[in-house]
């Protein structure tokens, strides 16, 4: 599994035990029943993690009880007995084409402009997931055919088309910014996007700036990575892109991940029923 998974899942497991501790049940897992592993699941708040979180905590129990079982250390899996909530009950919430522009617009007046719209148009524009844009390097992006490497999930690469305001706003930050960057820095990092004194941007540094450039631009949904990614792939079907196609560009191993869009794209769906249905 990725470093991601790994971590998530020790966090889910340290979020195990904190619960039984406090709840004065044994450690020992021979003393487990399917009441204990609910009970856990309950307690955590769906409105503080949201269901994406429980989603992958279940995820994790299931994953360490087949562990377990392997180890014998327990006699019945009991978390193969866990109900899952369904991950994507809510439809993502997306920005409108103007909400993108206004949310550009605000980088404007961030300390690293060239960076930061950048950042929002590598987002937007090529529908990346964050750890793959913290991932990015000056070698990945073959400038000449407009293609850029990405390193995704499950280590699996793809190539993804840069539109032209992406490219544009790529080489510029590139050109004019990168270096000030790079000389306080002292030496060049191999990673494209960096902080202010030249270190390489992490996750939660790219949060924190979108965060920011949302509220600096009065937006009201809070702006983060995939909120970027979802408008990406649902402004692309509203604009006839094959679903196919959106797979291959976002990475997804399953169409049905990709096959959500399609409930958010109402409006292109009724445009498409009004010229081709005869009763329409």
């Amino acid at each position: 599994m990725s470093a991601h998974t790994v971590e998530a899942y020790r966090s889910d497991l340290y979020h195990l035990e904190e619960f039984l501790v406090a709840k004065s049940c044994s450690l020992n897992l021979s003393s487990w029943s399917l009441d204990t592993l609910r009970l856990f699941i309950v307690s955590q708040d769906e409105a503080e993690y949201g269901v994406a979180t429980l989603v992958r905590r279940i995820a994790c129990l299931r994953s360490f009880c087949r562990y377990a079982m392997a180890e014998s250390w327990l006699e019945m899996d009991w978390a193969e007995k866990l109900d899952s909530p369904k991950l994507w009950k809510n439809l993502p919430d997306i920005l409108s084409p103007s909400e993108i522009t206004t949310l550009l617009a605000a980088c404007e007046f961030s300390p690293t402009p060239l960076r930061d719209r950048a950042l929002v148009e590598m987002l937007y524009g090529l529908g990346l997931r964050v750890s793959e844009l913290v991932g990015l390097k000056l070698s990945t992006y073959r400038e000449e055919d407009r293609l850029l490497q990405v390193h995704g999930k499950r280590d699996k690469d793809r190539y993804v088309p840069v539109g032209d305001m992406a490219h544009g706003a790529l080489m510029t930050y590139i050109r004019d910014e990168r270096p000030m960057a790079v000389k306080r820095l002292g030496h060049s990092p191999k990673q494209i996007f960096l902080g202010e004194r030249g270190g390489v941007l992490s996750r939660q540094s790219i949060y924190n700036i979108l965060h920011s450039l949302g509220e600096r631009a009065g937006l009201e949904k809070t702006v983060h990575p995939h909120l970027l990614r979802h408008s990406y792939a649902t402004h692309l079907l509203e604009n006839g892109a094959d679903l196919r196609v959106i797979q291959e560009l976002l990475g997804h191993a399953d169409i049905s991940t990709t096959e959500r869009y399609t409930r958010v794209n109402m409006k292109g769906l009724r445009k498409a029923f009004q010229g081709w249905h005869p009763r329409a």
